[in-house]
């Protein structure tokens, strides 16, 4: 058995990719948190008859605002390389042979195939985990998967086969940018992307929308309902996405705070903990939502949804131009 000591030390990730990304930085004692620079943005399209997307398709986030492989280089030192190569027996020996170096590996796989989630058998979707050993006794490769578990759990050679994307190995470099000349405009980037987007809306009044919608319509009644579908599984997945996101961007004003004395910060830090712990209660609500019945409760929880949803979108607005201020401030 081959087996790399990694600790699975943080789980709460708004997407998958980034907790193998995460736990792999810490074993190399590399910074990450500039990856969650840009991942505040909330996005929902209103309804067009003539596209008929449902309610859950609606829903966005924007990852061309998070901060992907390449940046990492750039502000973290951490290459982290893909490869597409298709054939398993390739991949097998790369894994052997990472592993042997003391290098994890990123492994990206259909979830189908994945036993310890809620994928398992039900949902065809892209998945990342990081490889930190091999049981050859079991035909198993051994994988920490922080978006799910704490726990090492064992993946079979045949699943993997069946379902293998690609992977990603990582190596170490030298970070090609001085943060402490840039993070200024970097976190400016990050919250004036709530107002300069695609949508030509911003993401607070596209949240008011996005509660307005659930209060009046039932198309999210009618796709919460049906357990283990498309779309109560992506509504919820985007929920999930959107509670972690806000603890995410406070580990981001954590380290600029840490690392640039920038103590004016400090409040905002508490404020996205309480987002976070805020849209939780949304995530709760919606998953409630699908089991109701009686026309008067799911009324009366529709309205609590619209109103934490309401009051969630006016405390980022707020928080968001109290950062802007700050920036704002430091630049006189």
């Amino acid at each position: 058995m081959v087996n790399i000591d990694i600790k699975n030390v943080e789980t709460k990730t708004g997407y998958c990719f980034m907790g193998p990304i995460i736990n792999a930085a810490i074993y190399y004692k590399r910074d990450y948190q500039l990856n969650f620079a840009g991942c505040l943005f909330f996005g929902f399209e209103p309804f067009n008859e003539e596209e008929g997307k449902s309610f859950y398709e609606r829903m966005s986030w924007d990852f061309s605002s998070d901060l992907f492989p390449e940046e990492l280089i750039k502000y973290h030192g951490l290459d982290v390389i893909i490869d597409k190569r298709p054939e398993f027996l390739d991949f097998k020996s790369i894994v052997d042979s990472e592993l042997a170096l003391g290098n994890p590996i990123v492994l990206t796989f259909d979830g189908y195939n994945a036993h310890w989630t809620y994928y398992y058998l039900k949902h065809k979707v892209m998945h990342f985990c990081l490889i930190v050993g091999v049981d050859e006794e079991s035909e198993s490769f051994l994988v920490i998967d922080p978006y799910f578990s704490v726990e090492i759990k064992k993946l079979p050679f045949n699943e993997v086969e069946q379902s293998y994307n690609w992977h990603y190995t990582i190596r170490l470099v030298e970070p090609t940018v001085n943060i402490a000349s840039v993070w200024e405009d970097i976190l400016k980037k990050g919250i004036s992307g709530n107002y300069e987007n695609k949508y030509n809306k911003s993401s607070y009044q596209m949240m008011r929308e996005f509660a307005k919608e659930i209060l009046q319509s039932n198309d999210i009644i009618e796709e919460m309902k049906i357990q283990d579908s498309a779309g109560s599984y992506q509504i919820l997945e985007k929920m999930k996405y959107i509670t972690f996101s806000r603890l995410n961007f406070s580990w981001f004003l954590e380290y600029i705070i840490k690392e640039f004395s920038v103590k004016e910060l400090e409040p905002m830090v508490k404020v996205m903990v309480q987002l976070s712990d805020k849209w939780n209660l949304v995530f709760g609500q919606l998953t409630k939502l699908g089991y109701l019945k009686q026309e008067d409760a799911i009324n009366r929880l529709k309205k609590k949804i619209y109103d934490q949803i309401v009051e969630n979108s006016e405390i980022e607005e707020d928080a968001t131009k109290k950062m802007m201020k700050i920036l704002q401030d430091k630049r006189r």
